[in-house]
């Protein structure tokens, strides 16, 4: 493990070595790249539960829909915009569209989804039926 992540940031310094230093010039006009978020996915007393990282994404530019018994969060994180002759030596953020789907099993009451935003953490949270809850008997 420490060998992969020592190879992974010497990469960098070793294309300079082999390339020069015109590989981390400045890049030219602007690029968009499709990213997937990281999701958290789990259950808790009855209820499943989504969170995703979405740092850097406006509120607005979040989507959800539900359709055919699939969840989709999708939008956009937008570039941000550069001074005139400034140009990056290191781009490891993403920017541009995303879409994560996550199908939804039938015991969970997609009438009863919710979904906030936080800080730039996106939680939804889908109840289980009633029906399928397990619930306690009382044996007299």
């Amino acid at each position: 493990m420490a060998l992969m992540r020592y190879g992974r940031e010497r990469i960098p310094s070793l294309f300079r070595d082999i390339f020069g230093d015109d590989l981390l010039a400045p890049s030219e006009g602007s690029e968009t790249r499709q990213w997937l978020p990281e999701v958290d996915v789990y259950e808790e007393n009855g209820v499943l539960k989504l969170e995703a990282e979405l740092p850097g994404v406006k509120k607005d530019d979040v989507k959800l829909e539900f359709q055919d018994g699939v969840l989709t969060m999708s939008g956009e994180r937008q570039e941000e915009t550069r001074k005139e002759g400034a140009g990056y030596y290191a781009r490891e953020r993403r920017q541009g569209s995303f879409a994560r789907s996550f199908r939804i099993g039938q015991n969970y009451d997609i009438e009863r989804i919710s979904a906030g935003y936080t800080d730039g953490i996106l939680k939804v949270e889908i109840p289980k039926k009633e029906e399928v809850r397990p619930r306690q008997i009382k044996v007299e």
